[in-house]
């Protein structure tokens, strides 16, 4: 979360600590006691507010906080006057010198709880709102708050996140979110495990000293250790082995882990975010996922709705994608309603693809024949959803029919195995992980499909 900069301007010095130590949470403090500093301060520091009291100077009759309220007003920083003096001139004064809010110091703890801490949390509140639209733009009131909510937890470094939703809602821009409002100028690492072969994971993750095992050629500094002092982000954990959850339990507790090889401990203190796009309820049911590494994981959990249920936000994004665009198209307002019924399969993605798209083919004014024709026709791009549901296909009832059902399972191994293999270039262990079945049982179909010719569906 963004903090404020904040300039107390008190000449009391108790009162002055007390100031400090009640706002210190909101950002970054700077004092002083008297007028001739604070006025260098205003010339060399950029501060959000500045909480001034008038009376600076016991031992003469000139409000010195007066001069300060304008130097505020010409920077741009917002005063707010916590004075003790109560006569309406000084008020008055105060007010036309361009303060925005008066408090007396009548009942000074009274004050700070009921009045100035509310003020500023409600300050601080609505600059994140504003940072928020800004790089995540959304008018979802729910969804609002459950991010302000997510920014106001993590402002402990510990505090671990799970972001859930699915495909191509914005997860991975959600979690560098986080980490730009706390860390910006740290490390942020970023691991999709749908990408590492499982065989690669625990190295890539760990690291490794050289000779550790074949190919380790050299030392390699793992994603552990690189992310050190910032954010290590997990994307898609739910496809995390069970062997390497139960490896990182320790190392998210205790910050501390041993490269592959080496008999050395390493130490690394990280924000960890996490981000699936599957149910983790039924992964743990399924004995896919581990009840404990969830739990170490989870911390606080924020779930991004599909733009389906957001569709308040398809205009504002639309607006936020032709902002990085030196070239500029409008929408008819027919268009806009088309988009706004369109049911975004692909989310926030497939909405960026969009608008990608017409900027390359498009210009002026967008009608609603520009669209593509499954947009228009509000249709799921990769077929009926619904079809989709009834796994017995035309196609395969007449295999069914034609050769029994132990010929149909037979061929469904052949074709998904080869399908596996093709797309993760013969690696076993990857085609294993996928298509979750053991190496036994890979090996035995593999060994059916050299002995017999399989008719083809």
């Amino acid at each position: 979360m963004k903090h404020l900069r904040i300039l107390i301007v008190e000449n009391e010095d108790s009162l002055r600590e007390t100031l400090k130590l009640s706002l210190a949470s909101f950002g970054s403090i700077i004092d002083t006691r008297n007028y001739a500093q604070a006025r260098l301060l205003i010339s060399s520091h950029a501060f959000d507010l500045a909480l001034i009291d008038l009376n600076l100077d016991e031992n003469s009759d000139v409000l010195q906080g007066l001069k300060i309220i304008k130097e505020c007003k010409i920077k741009g920083i917002t005063p707010i006057v916590f004075s003790g003096e109560q006569g309406e001139e000084a008020i008055q004064s105060s007010f036309e010198a361009g303060c925005h809010y008066y408090f007396s110091k009548t009942n000074v703890s009274q004050v700070l709880e009921t009045q100035i801490i509310p003020l500023i949390e409600s300050r601080l509140n609505n600059r994140n709102l504003e940072l928020i639209q800004q790089q995540y733009p959304t008018k979802n009131k729910i969804f609002l708050d459950n991010i302000l909510h997510i920014l106001k937890a993590t402002k402990n470094p510990n505090q671990r996140v799970l972001i859930t939703g699915p495909t191509g809602v914005g997860k991975t821009q959600f979690a560098k979110f986080i980490h730009q409002t706390h860390e910006e100028n740290r490390p942020f690492v970023h691991i999709n495990l749908n990408e590492i072969p499982e065989n690669l994971l625990e190295s890539t993750l760990f690291g490794h000293k050289k000779g550790a095992f074949t190919d380790a050629h050299e030392d390699r500094k793992g994603l552990l250790e690189q992310a050190n002092g910032g954010t290590l982000f997990l994307d898609e954990i739910g496809v995390m082995p069970l062997t390497i959850q139960k490896k990182l339990l320790r190392v998210i507790e205790e910050k501390c882990f041993t490269p592959l090889g080496c008999n050395e401990m390493r130490r690394s203190s990280f924000r960890l975010i996490s981000a699936s796009c599957d149910e983790m309820g039924p992964l743990i049911e399924k004995n896919m996922f581990r009840l404990d590494f969830y739990f170490r994981i989870k911390g606080v959990e924020l779930n991004v709705p599909p733009l389906s249920e957001r569709k308040e936000d398809i205009v504002p994004l639309i607006h936020y994608f032709l902002q990085k665009s030196p070239q500029k198209l409008a929408f008819h307002t027919a268009t806009i309603n088309v988009l706004k019924n369109y049911k975004w399969y692909g989310n926030i993605r497939e909405l960026k693809s969009l608008i990608d798209g017409l900027l390359e083919t498009s210009e002026g004014l967008i009608q609603v024949e520009q669209l593509p024709e499954h947009i228009q026709q509000n249709e799921n791009p990769f077929g009926n959803i619904e079809d989709k549901k009834n796994l017995f296909s035309p196609l395969l009832k007449n295999y069914l029919m034609e050769y029994g059902l132990p010929a149909l399972v037979k061929a469904i191994e052949t074709e998904a195995i080869t399908m596996a293999l093709k797309e993760n270039h013969g690696k076993i262990n990857e085609v294993g992980r996928k298509l979750k079945v053991s190496k036994s049982v890979l090996y035995r179909i593999l060994k059916d499909i050299e002995k017999e010719e399989k008719p083809q569906f």
